[in-house]
């Protein structure tokens, strides 16, 4: 691993933590009440056996050096999580332009995906932020490679992926939430953007689309197996599993291996 991928993973660490801290303050986020738990849920969700702190604080840094200073036992999850991948970005993309608006997404997943599971929702006043800086990155980098065709494959690749995921919601909405379709808006975009090529508007629209069927393939996959396997666990087909974390990994998979996919 290089010099950059290092020194990506130690900050991505420190930005992990940051995430934590915002995690945690999502409402709902702590639970202790079973009346509180979303339908369907896991019990082992509440906290009745954690402590709670009365104004959530303080969130440490770098929990995964401290253990003595957890509260919440997946802190230095988010934090290894967020370095890695911003690692593994650095690695597979490089350090051009187009490694800002990849790493934003990373850390932008890792809060979603981590607060997804915890309270069966993405909340709006994170992804639509989300989206739009994300969505201004893709635009930054594309004029900065002087390829701004790029930004409109952004446009079509949120459009194209929400769209399907709002079929999707209409035909089965207890199994697509609306939250997933929202979330489909910053997934798409990204996906366009790694998908779109050079050629007619036609062959560009059916090689985002590809990359669009790509990444929800293998969002999918990755649910059904998790939710499967989870299900086996606890020993109930009633259980629910969040989608919003299996959709985000499908969507760094196709992201972060885009060159391999043409």
């Amino acid at each position: 691993m290089d010099v950059a991928a290092i020194a990506a993973g130690r900050v991505g660490l420190l930005v992990g933590s940051l995430l934590n801290r915002l995690i945690v303050r999502e409402p709902g986020y702590v639970i202790t009440d079973p009346g509180d738990l979303p339908d369907g849920a896991d019990p082992a969700l509440l906290d009745e056996l954690e402590p709670v702190p009365e104004d959530l604080e303080p969130v440490p840094m770098l929990a995964v050096l401290r253990p003595s200073t957890w509260w919440r036992r997946w802190f230095p999850v988010t934090e290894v999580a967020t370095g890695g991948l911003a690692a593994l970005a650095v690695v597979r993309v490089g350090t051009g332009s187009e490694i800002v608006p990849v790493l934003f997404l990373v850390g932008a997943l890792v809060t979603l995906a981590a607060i997804d599971l915890r309270v069966y929702r993405i909340p709006d006043r994170l992804n639509f932020p989300s989206m739009a800086i994300g969505f201004a990155l893709i635009v930054v980098s594309a004029l900065e490679v002087g390829e701004p065709a790029l930004i409109f494959g952004a446009a079509v690749g949120g459009l194209t992926y929400a769209g399907i995921l709002f079929l999707a919601h209409l035909v089965y909405p207890r199994g697509m939430g609306w939250g997933d379709v929202k979330l489909a808006w910053l997934l798409g975009f990204y996906v366009g953007w790694v998908g779109w090529e050079d050629g007619s508007f036609g062959e560009q629209y059916i090689e985002v689309l590809r990359y669009v069927i790509l990444a929800l393939g293998a969002g999918s996959l990755l649910g059904v197996v998790i939710g499967g396997g989870y299900a086996l666990i606890r020993r109930s087909m009633k259980t629910v599993f969040p989608y919003g974390p299996s959709l985000a990994i499908g969507c760094l998979l196709v992201v972060l291996w885009a060159p391999e996919l043409r």
